[in-house]
Parts: structure tokens; C-alpha cells; sequence
């Protein structure tokens, strides 16, 4: 598939859950065949989840919540039977042991088809306590090769090399971020990422008031600066950073190959660089001379 038009859906936690329906009409006339919904979103299957007071509170109904990932696998499996696309249901947040995990899928109309845990905990996913994943793998799709980026991996610079060294040419973000929103603080997320690995990006943003605070981001198509209008690294945008919205666009594979073959950006890695140093500077203290990151 040489052209993939694809849709990131800007809403609530009740997103998915809503649009699974009225995106019905949409795709009759954008015919997606990729769509991503915000971080999340899946948690809008479990009764109470949209009126939840706090975050401690989301956290409870999930543990409670037994097939809470089969009900959002369901919905997901319908919408991508009744459009025909590949879809990403957002993200839940699943028990797991004394703390929870933070997944995303992909899904088409046959079922699930690749899944992806949250790799890197972000201050406020300690808070739960997050088990972080150990392992990162794309999924090939219909569309593509697919990388999912969960949650606070989205600034992590290794989870999407790591990805794009795997083979993905999509990476997928469902996102949740609290507000106020800061172009200055995104800008080092999604964006940065995709000029770094030459992929393309759907990055789809939650926003309203959900769980005792207000959530606010700029859902995007991003693509490497050199084939997007005006070179600035985006193919679409949300209008507002805090109004539910459905940006749509195409991501064209011939134009990626075109400036992979020629810039190719990993054939400048320094690999025995890297074979010197790694795993090692990741072992012990935070690698920073006592900067204070752990």
C-alpha cells in the first residue's frame, strides 16, 4: 500500500467509545485505513469510568474490571469490520500484580493482531505504581509496519529508534497529557522523534476533564520535515489543543522511501560506538556524573 489515509481522533476517555459509532458516517466519506484514538480512551467501556472523581479512583474500576481488555477488543474488532480499517482503541490500564500495566493494541476485523505495554514510567505513572514493559516489537499490519508508543514513551528517544531500527514506518501514539498545553514541552515528543527516525507519526490526544483534572493536546499527522507542507513536520492538526476533533491525512510511503534512499539516516549510526557503550552506561546510578535522575 503505497498511500495510507489515516485518522487520529482528539477526545475523552468516552472517545472510543462514542466514535465507534458516529465514525461510521466519517469513514463513509474518508474511507480511513488507520485509525488511532487517545490514551485512555478504552478505559470509556467500564460503567463509571467517565464520571471517575480521580485518578485513584480509574484505577480502582480498572482492577475491578475483569474483561475490561476483551470489551475493548470487541469494540474494536466491530469498528474495524464496519470500516474496514486497521484500528487503534486508545490505551487501558490492566492489574498486574501489585501495580498495572499501560497497553495499546492493534486490531482489525480478524481480532488483535499486536499489543504493546508502556516500556518507561513518567512521575506520574509511578504514582499507580506502572510495571513497565521489557521488550518492544512492531506489528505488521495491512497498512504498514506499525510501532505503538504508549504514554510517557512518547519522549523517550530509545523506544522509538529501537522501533524504527525494528522496521517500523508508522508509529502510533495515543496520548494523554495533563494541561496546560505547552507546544514547547510536545515538541520534543512525537515530532522530534520523527525527524530523528524518518517514520511517520499518528499522534491522537486526550483532552477535556477526566478523573479530577483537565487534559489538553494538539493531535497531529507527523511526517519527516522534507516531504510535509512547508517542511514543518506536520501533515494535519487539531484546530484547538482542548475541543474533541477527527484530523485525517495520508501518509505516502514512495515519498518516505524517497528521502530515506536519500538521506539514509542509520547508515550514519556509529555502531561500534555503541557496541563499546551499551548496555553498560545504562547499568548503575542514572549515567548523569550524580545529576539526580533515576
Amino acid at each position: 500500500m503505497n498511500v495510507v489515509k489515516v485518522m487520529a481522533v482528539q477526545g475523552g476517555v468516552e472517545s472510543f467509545v462514542q466514535s465507534s459509532f458516529a465514525l461510521d458516517r466519517d469513514a463513509e466519506s474518508v474511507h480511513p485505513d488507520l485509525i488511532v484514538f487517545p490514551a485512555f480512551a478504552g478505559l470509556g467501556v467500564v460503567e463509571g469510568s467517565e464520571t471517575a472523581s480521580s485518578f485513584a479512583d480509574v484505577l480502582a474500576l480498572a482492577r475491578q474490571a475483569d474483561r475490561l481488555a476483551e470489551w475493548v477488543v470487541e469494540r474494536a474488532v466491530a469498528l474495524a469490520t464496519r470500516t474496514g480499517a486497521v484500528v487503534v482503541p486508545g490505551s487501558v490500564i490492566l492489574p498486574a500484580g501489585d501495580g498495572f500495566v499501560h497497553r495499546t493494541y492493534v486490531v482489525t476485523a480478524d481480532g488483535v493482531i499486536g499489543s504493546q505495554d508502556q516500556t518507561h514510567a513518567g512521575p506520574f505513572e509511578r504514582t499507580w505504581p506502572l510495571k513497565p514493559a521489557t521488550t518492544l516489537a512492531p506489528v505488521p499490519t495491512p497498512v504498514g509496519v506499525i510501532g505503538l508508543v504508549v504514554g510517557w514513551d512518547v519522549f523517550v528517544p530509545e523506544v522509538w529508534r529501537i522501533l524504527a531500527l525494528q522496521g517500523a514506518d508508522i508509529i502510533c501514539v495515543p496520548n494523554a497529557t495533563a494541561a496546560p498545553y505547552s507546544q514547547w514541552q510536545a515538541l520534543p515528543g512525537a515530532w522530534a522523534q520523527v525527524q530523528q527516525n524518518q517514520v511517520y507519526a499518528v499522534e491522537a490526544c486526550l483532552v477535556g476533564r477526566w478523573a479530577g483534572q483537565a487534559w489538553a493536546g494538539v493531535s497531529a499527522l507527523h511526517g519527516p520535515v522534507e516531504i510535509t507542507p512547508g517542511d514543518t513536520g506536520y501533515l494535519s492538526q487539531a484546530r484547538s489543543c482542548d475541543q474533541p476533533e477527527a484530523i485525517t491525512g495520508m501518509f505516502d510511503f514512495t515519498a518516505l522511501r524517497s528521502i530515506r534512499t536519500a538521506y539514509p539516516i542509520f547508515s550514519f549510526l556509529n555502531r561500534p560506538l555503541y557496541r563499546a557503550m551499551m548496555p553498560g552506561i545504562y547499568r548503575g546510578g542514572d549515567g548523569r556524573g550524580g545529576h539526580g535522575r533515576t
